[in-house]
């Protein structure tokens, strides 16, 4: 596909698309690939011109990064942000004297993307010299090679994309120039996957190239946004990512991180997004400059964690980072609102830019304990996350004690409090092997009825006394419109999931579609019931709650993964 902008609403900048990974395997697949960042232009809002001096200091735009030190910064229309809400990365750099051992040197971090500009004067520095770029194509065989976006390829802001989440994670420090990445000293390899037309054999490829050698891949796109369609993770691109997590660092497993999503304005949960809510994963959420989560970003049972984004712009503050050079990318040599130096944006943002953010936090967790397991660095991220926007109404316990929120995951990630964890962390016992049962209910749904189907599936003699992960499959495969319906799961501790909503589907927003893809053995991934037990009684509501579409709860299948 090509790429191009969709309204999200009538007061919402425009969505920046990246082209398709085209769809097979799996059941439903891929439809289209989006790059998970939010559009900063609205007309009539452009600000003042921010420029840097360059004796300012080893990184000159350091005080503009307020997502690693929040001072208060001001941003466009009197913006304030609240101060401390950042991501308390700080400690971590100043706890050693040599940069090169807390910075995250030496751990190689895959940003699998629209390519990035390897001779970028702040990343060239961290370019791996060891592992190779790679480049997809339409139609055409995979290759190692330059990953920059060739100009002329799409859109400028498109193509700039993996090059500004590159230098969240890993602008170099303390080179005059520029800000600095979260590991500032990590290595990074290039995949240019997103907006090139691959397919879904590329994508699944991307997940596993090099994996004995990958830390970390970062994956900052997704399914077209807006749509409420639930699209699915191809089963050659979940056996992909499985490669990485059994090969990945000796055995340890690669760390994958993505974006959440930024459908959350109008009718998108994450849970939609079969590569987002699948376990080998950690999903990302996005919070402002003052802690609370950004419009765009979806909620979901299967966000893992939150990090700062920002909203837009010319509205608040958003992400300073590293921009294709001169007259290219989302900052053309000082676009308004922007920085003065083109080389560089102040301008990122979406989910696109909280994934890498973690990604970065991951690689300096990994320099502290290399022995972690992928297992290992979820649970301390859940860990040690910081309850953001306490007064939030969707902050729950689960029986474990964890606090948990749709809209934040276990909350906003913790350099500081997940390196301090790594260090001292014990290994999690063996996973044991998950528990799956499924239960057949082959029952009309009552149409427009808030009672709905009940069913339930007792779970004995498991093992499992620390939950890891939750799937649950559903399958009314002949419900014409599944938009209708609102699924509960229901935990024996009465923790509580809504996998999904009654909501409308778009082909693309706001042109409403006829219909939407059905939950046909459909799999809700689900994170809230991280440490509880998985014996007892799991409970399923299924209601249809819209009038004229109708259709059966057939079966729905529960498999639990924990120790």
């Amino acid at each position: 596909m090509t790429i191009r902008r969709v309204p999200r609403a009538a007061w919402i900048p425009w969505i920046l698309l990246l082209a398709s990974c085209g769809g097979g395997g799996g059941g439903s697949g891929d439809t289209s690939t989006s790059s998970r960042a939010v559009s900063s232009s609205v007309a009539g809002t452009a600000g003042p011109v921010v420029r840097a001096p360059g004796d300012a200091g080893p990184d000159p735009l350091f005080p503009l990064q307020w997502y690693l030190k929040n001072t208060g910064q001001r941003g466009a229309n009197n913006y304030v942000a609240t101060a401390g809400e950042d991501i308390n990365v700080e400690p971590v750099w100043a706890a050693c004297a040599d940069a090169a051992t807390c910075r995250g040197e030496g751990i190689a971090i895959a940003v699998v993307d629209s390519g990035l500009e390897i001779a970028h004067k702040d990343l060239q520095a961290n370019m791996s010299t060891t592992l190779n770029h790679r480049v997809y194509a339409r139609g055409a065989a995979p290759v190692n090679g330059d990953p920059t976006p060739p100009r002329g390829s799409g859109s400028e802001p498109s193509l700039a994309h993996g090059t500004m989440v590159a230098g969240i994670i890993a602008a170099r420090d303390a080179n005059g120039i520029g800000g600095l990445g979260v590991a500032p000293r990590a290595s990074l390899v290039a995949y240019r996957l997103a907006g090139v037309g691959a397919s879904a054999a590329d994508a699944a490829e991307a997940m596993a190239y090099q994996a004995p050698a990958i830390a970390v891949s970062n994956n900052s796109y997704g399914p077209l946004d807006d749509t409420g369609q639930a699209v699915g993770a191809p089963t050659l691109w979940q056996t992909a990512v499985n490669e990485g997590l059994a090969t990945g660092r000796g055995g340890r497993g690669t760390i994958y991180v993505w974006a959440n999503g930024n459908g959350g304005e109008t009718v998108d949960l994450s849970t939609y997004d079969g590569k987002a809510s699948y376990r080998g994963v950690i999903a990302v959420g996005a919070v402002d400059a003052q802690g609370k989560r950004v419009s765009y970003s979806e909620r979901g049972a299967n966000m893992w964690v939150s990090a700062p984004a920002g909203r837009f712009c010319s509205r608040d503050l958003t992400i300073v980072t590293t921009d294709l050079s001169g007259d290219r990318g989302e900052n053309a040599g000082g676009a308004a609102n922007d920085l003065a130096d083109g080389d560089f944006t102040q301008c990122m943002n979406g989910t696109s830019a909280a994934a890498p953010v973690v990604s970065g936090v991951v690689a300096l967790m990994l320099q502290a304990n290399p022995a972690l397991s992928w297992r290992d660095v979820r649970a301390i991220l859940a860990n040690t996350a910081r309850q953001n926007d306490p007064a939030n109404a969707g902050w729950k316990k689960n029986a474990a004690g964890h606090a948990i929120n749709d809209a934040y995951g276990f909350g906003v990630v913790n350099a500081a409090a997940a390196v301090t964890a790594a260090r001292g962390w014990t290994s999690l016992p063996p996973q044991l092997p998950p528990v799956s049962v499924t239960q057949p209910v082959n029952r009309p749904i009552p149409d427009n009825n808030t009672a709905g189907i009940v069913s339930d599936i007792p779970v004995a003699g498991s093992g499992i006394r620390s939950i890891e992960w939750v799937d649950v499959s559903v399958s009314a495969g002949d419900h014409p419109y599944s938009a209708d319906l609102e699924i509960v799961l229901t935990a024996p501790s009465g923790t509580q999931s809504i996998l999904a909503e009654t909501h409308v589907c778009f082909t693309e927003y706001p042109t409403q579609a006829r219909s939407c893809a059905p939950y046909d053995n459909w799999r809700f991934g689900i994170a809230r019931h991280l440490d509880e037990p998985a014996d007892g009684v799991w409970r399923l509501e299924v209601r249809d709650k819209a009038t004229g579409d109708v259709g059966t709860f057939q079966s729905w299948q529960l498999t639990i993964y924990g120790h």
